[in-house]
């Protein structure tokens, strides 16, 4: 209930995917600041990370890219209705938990409007 009146909310004050991303970003950093594994490489903390908030990341390491499938969003249901918020959030916390982890650029990030399950690509660092 409170995500789809916050959902609301932003609709009403006009919060557009890039204002998302922008608070997504602010998370990501926080989490990984506050993260217990600081040793593991950018890729695997991110895919730990994902694990932790209930994503159930589903990883595949090929040509040194890690790509991590999200095979359960828990914002689904809010997702099909308003990907441009929820999914530039998911998108904004991983750039800014790749920033913060060690300056990692996301590879490519795949939303529902591009991929299900949507999905995000590093380059491997370990």
């Amino acid at each position: 209930m409170l995500a789809r009146m916050l959902i609301s909310m932003a609709r009403v004050a006009k919060i557009g995917g890039e204002d998302a991303a922008e608070a997504g970003r602010d998370e990501g950093r926080r989490l990984a600041h506050h993260r217990s594994d600081q040793d593991l490489p950018c890729e695997e903390a991110a895919e730990a990370m994902l694990d932790e908030l209930g994503f159930d990341p589903a990883r595949v390491d090929d040509e040194g890219l890690a790509t991590i499938a999200f095979t359960h969003c828990p914002f689904a249901d809010l997702a099909q209705t308003n990907p441009e918020l929820i999914c530039s959030l998911h998108r904004g916390m991983l750039e800014g938990f790749a920033d913060e982890v060690d300056g990692t650029e996301l590879g490519s990030f795949h939303d529902l409007a591009h991929r299900h399950p949507c999905q995000v690509q590093f380059a491997i660092t370990s």
